[in-house]
């Protein structure tokens, strides 16, 4: 079995592939086609590997989308309106981490209000991934001038350290960001006030501790 590439099903064979089987459903093929979901799809096959590569002819293909759900996790709200240039605000969630080897997996969750994380940059590698709705970011350039960019959901980032600080909200209708850092000297990122000044370097240990101390005080309640 191969890994699935996008627009592509990966399928396992059998002698001319006259069967197959495609992710758990089975459907019925002469040599070069099939047919599934009354939809014709045109086969390569590929020996080497005893697989063949399902090729969709149509313009969608019709896979169910799986959606977050995001009841499933425990949420820290973070609100801060102190500049009066943008207001934090936002939901963070701790999937995972391990402070040895300076890994620590997030989502943040934003609600469509406007609302942003704190001005910041990145000083470590981290791996980006927008599970729902839009990232909207606004890199503060030199100069007063700014870039706006968008990432929609589906869409990766991985940077191994901005150069530019910029700003982060969700789109019109929220967002829910994936976040994995990965940090060989405990630094993630830093901070910036109004002047663009670093006023606070985050560490993997300050976000550990941050984590732990909100599931006592749910444990507590």
């Amino acid at each position: 079995m191969v890994s699935r590439p996008e627009s592509y099903w990966v399928i396992d064979h059998h002698g001319e592939v006259d069967s197959v089987w495609l992710v758990g459903i089975f459907i019925v093929a002469g040599p070069n086609h099939c047919v599934l979901n009354n939809e014709p799809i045109r086969l390569r096959l590929i020996p080497e590997i005893r697989a063949a590569v399902a090729v969709k002819t149509t313009l969608e293909a019709k896979m169910p989308v799986p959606r977050i759900d995001a009841d499933q996790y425990r949420w820290i709200q973070i609100h801060d309106d102190s500049s009066p240039l943008y207001t934090v605000d936002h939901e963070q969630t701790v999937l995972g981490y391990d402070r040895d080897a300076g890994t620590f997996d997030m989502i943040l969750r934003f609600r469509g209000n406007n609302g942003h994380c704190n001005r910041h940059r990145h000083v470590t590698t981290t791996s980006v991934l927008v599970l729902e709705g839009e990232q909207h970011l606004t890199d503060l350039l030199p100069g007063g001038e700014t870039r706006q960019k968008v990432r929609l959901a589906g869409e990766h980032h991985l940077t191994t350290g901005d150069v530019h600080p910029h700003m982060e909200r969700g789109g019109d209708d929220g967002a829910l960001i994936f976040y994995g850092h990965h940090t060989s000297d405990g630094k993630m990122y830093e901070l910036l006030d109004d002047d663009l000044n670093v006023i606070h370097v985050v560490t993997i240990d300050e976000m550990i501790e941050q984590w732990e101390n909100s599931q006592a005080q749910s444990l507590n309640q």
